[in-house]
């Protein structure tokens, strides 16, 4: 789903119609952007500021109180330098600012990676939200483990709220991926806690108890250590998870190839 089917025609057209205020605070003058570390320039019209203002809280702060970045030359003609954003970026940014829309086709998941943190720098939350969006629409069983964590990481909260609804209706075809035993110890407990996992309690233990062995035997001081796989997978479950007798035979799978892996 695009991000511009995320908002009503009137709230778009509220969100990017220039204020009276920011119109006559840019006299209808162009802007000049210094972009890079190359001096690299675009000249932007006033109507184009106006939105990059109406959505980045950067911008508009810059244009209201006057940051460095900015300097007003003669003809009231503005010029602002950005060293740490490129002009191939820039032109997504003004294009976004524009359409509410992100390139269909040439981003790919690195590149909307580093989009959003552009969206984070310059406070422009319909674009970061955005970003998200379209990193949630490329979920798959053998990625999301890894989104996850980097969503964690960069916080970005609204991407892992969707990874970890996209983790708990998939866990079983996520659980047979490699990219699981990356998963996060903190965000594997989070989404058992919610109790929203759809699969059975059997296929979910035992792939909590290989994921434990991974854990525990990818550390090279625990390799000489005895191994307890209830211990390890009893600090993942919440305190009043019970396993009787049944579930433990089947999960330690005595007689199996599974009781090779414990």
């Amino acid at each position: 789903m695009s991000s511009s089917s995320l908002l009503s025609k009137e709230v778009y057209r509220l969100l990017t119609k220039p204020s009276i205020a920011i119109s006559a605070a840019l006299n209808d003058a162009p802007t000049i952007f210094q972009l890079g570390r190359d001096d690299s320039t675009c000249t932007v019209d006033a109507k184009t500021t106006a939105l990059l203002l109406a959505q980045s809280k950067f911008f508009e702060n810059m244009f209201k109180w006057g940051f460095k970045e900015a300097q007003l030359q003669e003809g009231n003609q503005r010029v602002i330098r950005l060293d740490n954003i490129t002009l191939p970026v820039f032109h997504i940014l003004l294009a976004f600012a524009r359409t509410l829309k992100l390139p269909s086709s040439s981003l790919d998941e690195e590149s909307i990676w580093e989009l959003r943190s552009y969206a984070h720098y310059l406070d422009w939350d319909l674009l970061e939200f955005a970003c998200e969006q379209s990193l949630a629409a490329r979920l798959e069983p053998s990625t999301v483990c890894l989104v996850w964590n980097l969503a964690e990481r960069n916080q970005a909260v609204g991407l892992s709220e969707m990874c970890q609804k996209f983790f708990t209706k998939n866990f079983a075809d996520t659980a047979s991926t490699a990219s699981f035993f990356m998963l996060r110890k903190e965000l594997l407990a989070r989404a058992l806690r919610t109790g929203d996992i759809e699969c059975d309690n059997e296929v979910i233990i035992r792939a909590l108890f290989i994921w434990a062995r991974f854990q525990h035997h990818s550390v090279p001081e625990n390799r000489s250590t005895q191994y307890d796989p209830l211990r390890y997978v009893g600090d993942l479950l919440p305190p009043s998870t019970l396993f009787n007798t049944q579930t433990k035979a089947a999960v330690l799978g005595y007689g199996s190839p599974l009781s090779r892996l414990l």
